[in-house]
């Protein structure tokens, strides 16, 4: 395994960050549930997934390419 690789893993996924990423998971397919129970926590979850995934992503494609400009690479 790359070492830069296992360093990013180290840095960024933390037992607080794992544990809260859980707990936030849970409370939204529950809610979710809590709302309407037929309408399937698989399918909410693929929309709240592909939701975070267009936001976020986004967000961190246009910070890594700002980052790439500011320093002239």
């Amino acid at each position: 395994m790359n070492p830069e690789f296992r360093r990013q893993l180290w840095l960024k996924f933390t037992g607080r960050r794992l544990a809260v990423t859980a707990v936030v998971l849970a409370l939204i397919l529950g809610t979710a549930w809590a709302i309407n129970p037929e309408f399937g926590s698989e399918a909410f979850g693929l929309l709240v997934g592909y939701g975070l995934l267009y936001l976020w992503g986004t967000k961190l494609a246009a910070g890594s390419l700002l980052d790439e400009v500011g320093e002239g690479t």
